[in-house]
């Protein structure tokens, strides 16, 4: 798809001559701030069963999920919090993209702290 406006080209050419590192640590700094996000609209929506916390979070992310799939997955997060295993916000960007790309993070100056 050929980019509309001066803008956009530029994005493209700029996201063209990234190299393999720099791309992997923007693109891991992208899902830290989707999570960071998502979890926000958790809390200011007054979310706080396991399930309705997956429904949330599978609607955001995977609006095009089947319906039967969202419900397995809400029932398996409750089986699991009834268990003992809550579904938990990230403390760290370590527990969204894991050390080698927090560390790549770290090294291409992306903010990895929380708020």
């Amino acid at each position: 798809m050929p980019a509309e406006s001066p803008g956009e080209l530029e994005l493209l050419e700029r996201v063209l001559r990234e190299d393999p590192e720099a791309r992997a640590a923007r693109r891991a700094h992208e899902r830290w701030i989707t999570s960071q996000r998502l979890w926000a609209a958790i809390d200011r929506a007054g979310i706080t069963d396991d399930g309705d916390r997956a429904r949330f979070i599978a609607s955001r992310l995977w609006p095009d999920m089947p319906q039967a799939w969202v419900e397995a997955l809400v029932a398996r997060m409750r089986e699991r919090a009834a268990g003992g295993h809550r579904l938990r916000q990230p403390s760290c960007v370590e527990d969204v993209v894991g050390p080698r790309l927090a560390g790549l993070m770290r090294a291409r100056g992306y903010p990895t702290d929380a708020g």
